[in-house]
């Protein structure tokens, strides 16, 4: 490793024409670092030599060619180059791109700022002919250079890295996607990575528009072979349906049709105006995928089916749930977490897969539903016909309605969780609850309460330990102790974990504190209140103006495991307010591990706290207040116990994971 502070790697095949405009683009870079370039020939002649020019005129420190005659991928192409690079940070260039002047300049300020992974715009290259802005429309939507810069999704195209990133390369097995494959990888790992327009390359399409058809006809079939990879986590297996050539192209064609928009009339005018190309364009890619898929023997009838765990939001509870359920299905089974660019929950057996469905949640409502649109149309064109999908209902139900049936009209055999009957804004169950456990091949629940409910409504049911016992919550991250909150020995510690929602009662909670230090100043009890604040009002505030602020000790933030194991362990008591709850992981983690709880008086609580708590009504300050007063003499009595009834979750999991790789559900009956 010199000095030299970013390689260029070029990717040659039979672009030669263009090479040597591409060339010049990197001798006219203005640049304040040193840099290098690497260009990987893997052309059948060895045609790109005549087209390099004199490589010792350029402000490059270093020009190096490697010869691969043998046809590499595009991966082992990209990894050849890695291999020759010394540059800290590595952009790669297609041979067909010519970069503007501050193209490299202004993405090593973007690595400077702290992205480790940096991507740019396409521009269609003059002379923009027809045939060229026909191409660039179809290939590159989405990266137009009048677009605003954005952190928040994956970007598509023009990237580079920080060598670090590199260290494992890319997929040499794909003949297509392997950049797309390592880069959702890196959202997954929580990579900052950024889309900056100002960094703008400029595609030099092709000259005819026959052959904008052989070549899309040509990425069809790269896409099918992709599809049969089943070892990639990105599988790709698209749009198996029939009549693809009649719903593929206006459906692209649309989908393109806002990033369009977004990019200014001229754009948006000449989208509209090429349009019948356009479709002509993606029938062609559609003709590509599907007679390739016709030839291919990628999955037989007898082959077992894949597994999905669908969760939609990368932290929290529901997260954790998703990948106790995979860990608890096995590890003799392929199982995808389909999660956020957050997620997955820690913890996940290295044998399972993550994939990214929703990859832009958290920013707000409009994020949202962008991330939601995506995470729909994966769930139409990602598992296979007859894999089996397990989803989380009882938190969005609308949305969740509208997964399953994609799921459903995708082929997947789905089974559901119902974490409740009803948004946590209700109390009464939801028709879109019960619609979308309809769509189920059975539904899993976790106590006699729900199982109840749900036969009475006619729907299929298993009941399972909950997945939380002895499965994520391991060893403790010593973050967390008396001391460092600031607690006595003698103190009472009343713990309250989890994200704060306004349906756990925290509020009602704060208030009967309040009432309680007014009723007996001297109270022993301290209150620990530990989560990430959702849609709650302030409980801090709440503290201060009830005259309780310095009992009450407030951790906002997200919780990892080890913290959890931290907070349990110094805990005299749990506290759950619940204003209503049909399931509670936290409840059943404090449950097994054999604390005492003051619990409102909900079937799900009494089944884990029966003879261990205090029972309150729901939502009621007065009797809260007076719950509180009982906690020191309650705990006296025996602080904690053998645990609660939590049976041992492991083997009726990996039984149910049996027989859903089989395809057996009769084996319910």
């Amino acid at each position: 490793m010199t000095d030299t502070t970013a390689t260029v790697v070029v990717l040659f095949r039979n672009d030669g024409p263009v090479l040597a405009r591409t060339i010049d683009g990197l001798r006219g870079q203005v640049v304040s670092s040193t840099f290098e370039v690497v260009l990987v020939d893997s052309s059948a002649d060895e045609s790109g030599a005549s087209f390099i020019g004199d490589v010792t005129r350029g402000p490059w420190e270093e020009f190096v060619v490697i010869r691969a005659p043998e046809g590499l991928t595009p991966g082992a192409a990209r990894n050849r180059g890695i291999r020759a690079s010394r540059g800290q940070y590595i952009a790669f260039l297609a041979a067909d791109c010519i970069p503007d002047p501050s193209w490299l300049e202004r993405r090593l300020q973007r690595h400077r700022e702290g992205f480790a992974a940096v991507a740019g715009s396409v521009a269609c290259a003059p002379p923009k002919r027809l045939w060229q802005l026909v191409q660039w429309f179809v290939r590159f939507g989405g990266a137009y250079p009048s677009r605003s810069s954005r952190t928040d999704r994956l970007p598509r195209f023009g990237w580079s890295y920080d060598r670090e990133l590199l260290r494992d390369g890319f997929r040499e097995d794909l003949f297509a996607s392997e950049d797309r494959v390592l880069n959702e990888q890196l959202l997954v790992r929580g990579t900052r990575v950024i889309f900056d327009p100002s960094i703008r390359i400029g595609h030099v399409g092709l000259g005819s528009f026959s052959q904008i058809l052989a070549h899309q006809r040509h990425h069809g079939r790269e896409a099918a072979a992709l599809a049969d990879n089943q070892a990639t986590q990105r599988p790709m297996a698209k749009y198996q349906l029939s009549g693809l050539a009649v719903w593929y192209p206006p459906l692209r064609w649309l989908r393109g049709l806002p990033s369009a928009a977004a990019a200014g009339p001229v754009t948006a005018g000449l989208y509209v105006i090429t349009l019948p190309y356009q479709l002509a364009a993606y029938a062609a890619w559609a003709k590509g995928f599907t007679s390739a898929r016709k030839k291919s023997t990628s999955r037989s009838a007898s082959s077992s089916p894949r597994g999905w765990i669908v969760e939609e939001f990368g932290r929290g509870g529901i997260a954790r749930y998703a990948v106790d359920v995979a860990n608890l299905l096995g590890s003799n089974s392929p199982i995808t977490v389909a999660t956020t660019s957050s997620g997955p929950a820690p913890g996940i057996d290295p044998a399972h897969r993550v994939d990214v469905w929703f990859p832009s949640v958290g920013g707000g409502l409009s994020s949202r539903v962008a991330a939601g649109m995506v995470g729909l149309s994966r769930a139409l064109t990602r598992p296979h016909k007859g894999d089996w999908a397990w989803i989380q209902v009882g938190i969005r139900p609308t949305f969740e309605l509208l997964l399953a049936v994609a799921l459903k009209f995708r082929g997947a055999r789905v089974v559901c969780t119902i974490h409740n009957r009803a948004p946590h804004t209700r109390s009464r169950s939801s028709p879109l609850v019960i619609a979308t456990a309809r769509f189920c091949r059975f539904v899993v629940v976790h106590n006699r309460h729900m199982s109840g409910w749900a036969e009475g409504v006619g729907l299929r049911v298993v009941t399972l330990p909950f997945p939380t016992p002895d499965v994520t919550h391991a060893e403790r991250a010593g973050i967390h102790s008396r001391r460092s909150l600031d607690l006595e020995p003698d103190d009472v510690v009343l713990l309250s974990f989890g994200n704060l929602s306004r349906y756990k009662g925290i509020t009602e909670l704060v208030r009967a504190f309040g009432a309680l230090a007014a009723q007996d100043p001297e109270t022993p009890i301290k209150l620990v209140l530990a989560g990430q604040q959702r849609d709650s009002g302030d409980p801090s505030e709440l503290a201060a103006a009830t005259g309780v602020g310095e009992k009450i000790r407030r951790i906002d933030k997200y919780l990892e495991d080890g913290e959890i194991a931290d907070l349990l362990e110094l805990a005299d008591a749990v506290v759950f307010p619940y204003l209503h709850a049909d399931h509670s992981g936290s409840a059943t983690l404090a449950a097994s591990m054999g604390l005492r709880a003051l619990a409102s008086d909900l079937p799900a609580l009494r089944e884990l706290f029966d003879g261990r708590a205090i029972f309150v009504k729901p939502g009621s300050v007065m009797e809260l207040t007076e719950g509180l007063s009982l906690v020191p003499d309650f705990l006296a009595v025996d602080q904690r116990s053998a645990g609660g009834p939590c049976a041992p979750p492991q083997d009726a999991y990996r039984a149910l994971g049996e027989m859903l790789m089989s395809g057996r559900t009769d084996l319910l009956e």
